[in-house]
């Protein structure tokens, strides 16, 4: 499993950790994929600290003429979602993604094999 970055703060430490594990444990996580996973924790912490700023500060202001814009958060949230979900099919974390990734996952039996074993 690759280590956590170091430049990662508490969010980044612990999603990076917690996304890992599961990559690691279906068998899809090589040291090789370090960055690509650094590049998807950064993503979503980015995310999450646009969702918190949108929370508190809304998806709107009012201009000093009094025009009503979109929160500059909003489109960095947008663009990060982007980044995100283009990260989480490379992983095979999504439901459409997840059958064009190679998982070794934890060995399940499989009925056409043990069918075939007892007619030998």
């Amino acid at each position: 499993m690759p280590p956590i970055p170091k430049h990662f703060g508490k969010m980044g430490r612990y999603w990076h950790e917690r996304i890992a594990g599961e990559l690691d444990k279906v068998g899809v996580l090589t040291n090789l994929d370090a960055k690509a996973l650094e590049l998807l924790i950064e993503a979503y912490v980015e995310y999450r600290t646009h969702c918190d700023t949108l929370e508190t500060e809304g998806y709107t202001y009012r201009t000093d003429q009094g025009l009503i814009k979109a929160h500059p958060a909003a489109g960095m949230k947008a663009d990060a979602w982007k980044r995100i979900h283009a990260m989480l099919s490379a992983f095979g974390m999504s439901p459409s993604s997840r059958t064009k990734v190679n998982m070794v996952g934890e060995d399940k039996a499989d009925p056409l094999a043990e069918f075939l074993q007892m007619r030998d």
